[in-house]
């Protein structure tokens, strides 16, 4: 019988390929091995909760596509209602069967600068509104739930509103967003400024919105630590919400010696 070399070559081979080896090694598995892991495991298992997940999918859809279509508008007082000083008094009724999103609430203003007899201004009239109107034409903001009084203001909101505003938001966010309540901060140094020119731009900025008595829209928050909390309102319990205004005095900055109205045409609470 025809033998090619020395057969304990191949043992040592094998036995290197197998790890048992003290020559260097060139392949080594598990020594046991079922399945494919935890891999397949998980891979099973999402297979066999698909169906349950579609099920819930198209179950949630509906009623969040019903959660959706229940955020409404709230018309809060009608135009024919207001007085100059009279406060401004909006109602929420709970008999409902959906929840109101107090962190959401937005109060909407019409207003427009007058002449004392109401007659309206001239186009270069120096008159302007002060800064962040749609908060600091009010003196005091008060809430009730039902029945009760949950928060009150004690006639310093116009500064709680605008320090608020100032601390809480960025930059970016006082000159975009809550540019639609007429947040302007003023120039330094010219606080005061009333006349037309350069030197008074946030002034110019915010009488030209009102020049000629044209109607101006507000909008912005409620300051208000009720309507500052991320939490719901549960249905029936009924929300009302009363603004005192603060005087016209304090409202309008002027520079000559005509007297000036600011007044309101109209306001809406938008409840989510």
């Amino acid at each position: 019988m025809k033998t090619y070399g020395d057969p304990s070559m191949y043992r040592d081979y094998y036995r290197n390929q197998a790890g048992y080896g003290a020559l260097p090694m060139y392949f080594q598995e598990a020594p046991v091995m079922y399945g494919a892991g935890l891999g397949s495991f998980f891979r099973s298992l999402f297979r066999r909760a698909m169906p349950f997940l579609r099920r819930g999918y198209e179950m949630a859809k509906t009623h969040v596509k019903a959660a959706a279509q229940d955020v409404f508008f709230h018309g809060g007082i009608t135009a024919s209602r207001f007085t100059p000083l009279a406060p401004i008094e909006v109602y929420v009724s709970g008999s409902t069967d959906m929840y109101l999103d107090l962190n959401n609430t937005l109060l909407h203003l019409i207003c427009k600068i007058v002449k004392a007899d109401g007659s309206d201004i001239a186009n270069d009239a120096e008159v302007a509104t002060i800064a962040y109107p749609v908060a600091t034409m009010f003196n005091q903001v008060d809430i009730n739930l039902g029945d009760r009084l949950i928060t009150q203001s004690d006639n310093i909101y116009a500064y709680r509103a605008y320090i608020q505003s100032v601390l809480k938001y960025s930059s970016d966010a006082l000159d975009t967003q809550l540019s639609a309540g007429l947040f302007y901060k003023d120039t330094y140094g010219h606080f005061e400024a009333t006349a037309l020119d350069v030197c008074s731009q946030v002034f110019v900025k915010r009488e030209s919105f009102a020049a000629g008595s044209r109607q101006f829209d507000l909008l912005g928050r409620i300051h208000s630590d009720l309507l500052y909390q991320d939490k719901l309102l549960v249905n029936g319990i009924n929300l009302k919400i009363k603004l005192i205004r603060n005087k016209d005095s304090f409202c309008l900055i002027s520079g000559d010696a005509e007297q000036y109205k600011l007044i309101t045409l109209s306001a809406s609470l938008f409840v989510k």
